[in-house]
């Protein structure tokens, strides 16, 4: 898995899974529309999905 770290931030795309439940738990049609669109983006091309992936910022503790 990728992952970004700076001073303060870690940042690493979500998992496939972890897309999915955002798209199940959006209530906005148009969020989950675009949600789904990056989902099959990753699907569809793994070997790029970093491009198609919604990504997690965590501060470092």
């Amino acid at each position: 898995m990728i992952k970004i770290k700076t001073e303060r931030l870690l940042l690493h795309p979500i998992s496939d899974e972890e897309m999915q439940k955002i798209i199940d738990d959006e209530n906005n049609p148009e969020m989950q529309k675009a949600y789904s669109e990056m989902l099959q983006g990753c699907l569809d091309n793994p070997e790029d999905r970093v491009w198609f992936a919604t990504w997690n910022m965590e501060l470092k503790e």
